[in-house]
């Protein structure tokens, strides 16, 4: 992997000492050669336990400190700007990108050069004990639409951060310096992606990247992430912001945007109802309506409109028998789960038994600390025959093996 020693991860931290030293640790035995840049904003006890442990170390491993309140663009910003190496991505401390996905995304930026970043499928992991219960998170297609304004729509139809990609250094730094100057966090995050839209194609290949976990919290009091919280305490506030944001937007997209460009009037345009489809998806109306519910304590809230020609159609004779319609009653309920039956079971949980056995081999010969084994919902049990699973799976446990017991 060679290729890695030409690339930078930066690891912004928060209050989790143990969590970013166990990333660091994976890091340095899985891809030796790889810079690894830690932005520290951490309490300053909590800070001071991580520049005992990874500051003033090797050469490929620098430590930086910065103040508890510090904006998050701002630190990410700064850090961008200490980057050298030609490509970049980041990983929370929480979390783990797999190094050979990291591999796999610089080879494909290396060879088009139309594409701003590239990433792949995302897992969510929770460790209970020695198992590890999986599930799958971000899976959306690449956004290679040859327009940007496409491409943003088609992230406001199904978003998910670009966070973690991998990017060319230049490119991610010309954002987060656009980045810095919003004042909200919702929207910081999502001008990152969709600058990195304005500026190029994104990538994604159908194998596994990287590993989010479910839990612990940074902030364990911070419940309202989402905007639609914010929304729903103050709308006024979201759209002023939402202006200052669609007019950097748009300055970025006159500036780095590719020729032709659409007039502002029809930029912006575009960017409204593409965000109208974001928003429209995103926001809960049973959220909203009990933030409502004051204003009419009477009339609760329905969560399914009532469909008066269904209650027709229900009122219409059957022309089959009683006895008949039982029948088919029977049928479709063993229809609908037959899956549970413990021999299906059984048979549709054998890939992953043999995946967990192979798992504890390696444990035995001492290729792992602990005899980790996958947990997946009935849903998930398909994963389990694919290799680029195992392999992922394996990458997840050597990092798990990497915590301090």
């Amino acid at each position: 992997m060679e290729i890695l020693a030409q690339h930078t991860i930066i690891i912004p931290t928060y209050n989790r000492p143990d969590l970013v030293q166990q990333l660091v640790r994976f890091y340095r035995n899985e891809a030796p050669h790889m810079k690894l840049l830690v932005l520290d904003s951490s309490i300053p006890e909590m800070a001071r336990i991580n520049q005992e442990k990874l500051a003033g170390g090797e050469p490929l491993l620098v430590y930086r400190h910065y103040p508890s309140a510090i904006p998050m663009a701002k630190k990410l910003a700064q850090g961008l700007g200490e980057v050298t190496t030609p490509t970049v991505s980041f990983c929370a401390d929480d979390d783990v990108v797999f190094p050979h996905a990291i591999n796999h995304s610089i080879d494909f930026l290396n060879q088009a050069s139309d594409y701003v970043c590239s990433h792949g499928l995302y897992l969510i992991f929770r460790p209970e004990a020695e198992k590890v219960y999986m599930f799958i998170e971000n899976s959306g297609r690449s956004m290679d639409a040859q327009h940007a304004g496409a491409r943003i729509f088609r992230l406001c139809q199904n978003y998910e951060s670009l966070f973690y990609a991998v990017f060319p250094t230049q490119q991610l730094q010309r954002i987060f310096a656009e980045v810095r100057n919003i004042l909200s966090l919702h929207f910081q995050e999502f001008f990152q992606s969709i600058g990195s839209l304005i500026l190029g194609k994104v990538n994604r290949f159908s194998d596994f990247y990287a590993a989010r976990r479910m839990g612990p919290e940074a902030e364990p009091g911070r419940e309202k992430w989402n905007t639609f919280y914010w929304f729903a305490d103050d709308p006024q506030d979201v759209l002023q912001h939402y202006n200052d944001y669609r007019q950097l937007a748009f300055a970025f997209y006159e500036q780095a945007g590719a020729a032709p460009l659409l007039s502002k009037d029809a930029f912006l345009r575009a960017f409204d109802l593409s965000h109208a489809v974001y928003f429209g998806r995103s926001c809960p109306p049973h959220y909203f309506h009990e933030r409502l519910q004051e204003l009419w304590p009477q009339d609760t809230f329905i969560r399914e409109p009532v469909d008066l020609f269904e209650e027709l159609r229900g009122q219409t004779p059957s022309i089959f028998p009683p006895q008949m319609r039982e029948w088919f009653a029977e049928i479709q309920w063993g229809m609908e789960n037959i899956h549970k039956l413990p021999a299906i079971q059984n048979w549709r949980r054998r890939p992953l038994k043999k995946m967990n056995k192979k798992i504890a081999q390696d444990y035995q010969s001492g290729h792992h600390q602990q005899p980790w084994s996958c947990e997946l919902l009935p849903n998930f049990l398909w994963l389990a025959k694919l290799n680029g699973f195992k392999q992922s799976f394996n990458g997840l446990c050597r990092y798990l093996d990497c915590a301090e017991s």
